[in-house]
């Protein structure tokens, strides 16, 4: 009975590796998902964080862009130009990510972001991605009160939440 030891199959030994494979892809699988995620969070503007965006400068004196950075993880981004024609400026903005439908009040605050202070000038709403307004005073009377910042909130009834922010630069 000693000499009839029986041998291990073939089959044993297989399902043992091919289990022992499958651990390693799942642990591989696993590690490149972290790897990426890990990657994600530091490449791109993680929610909570606030971008403080400027203005672009331009060749036109009677014009200026400012760049609208997210805030409050909101990764809403846009553009504000701002024209002078006639002794009126035109503020018209684009907005990138924002809600379809919903109308988020803009305005032309006092201080800079990421906190500006009191609202200088009301501006429409942006819904659906724009806005236009058309405000009488000059582009050159508006810049004598720097610092400005244009801000759009998250809704009229969430106006404490602030979704995108943009300095104006001298």
């Amino acid at each position: 009975m000693a000499a009839r030891k029986r041998k291990k199959t073939s089959s044993h030994k297989s399902f043992v590796s091919h289990k022992s494979q499958n651990d390693l892809i799942a642990l591989l699988a696993t590690a490149i998902i972290a790897i990426a995620f890990i990657f994600l969070l530091i490449n791109n503007n993680p929610r909570g964080k606030t971008q403080v965006s400027q203005a672009v400068p331009t060749i036109n004196p009677n014009e200026t862009r400012i760049i609208l950075g997210q805030q409050n993880g909101s990764y809403e981004t846009g553009m504000a130009v701002l024209s002078e024609k006639d002794g009126k400026t035109t503020v018209s903005i684009t907005v990138n990510g924002q809600p379809k439908g919903i109308a988020q009040p803009a305005h032309i605050h006092t201080g800079a972001c990421p906190n500006p202070g009191a609202v200088l000038y009301p501006l429409s709403s942006v819904i659906n991605n724009v806005s236009t307004t058309v405000l009488n005073v000059k582009l050159s009377d508006l810049m004598k009160k720097l610092p400005l910042a244009i801000n759009i909130h998250q809704s009229a009834t969430q106006m404490g939440n602030y979704v995108s922010c943009g300095n104006f630069l001298k």
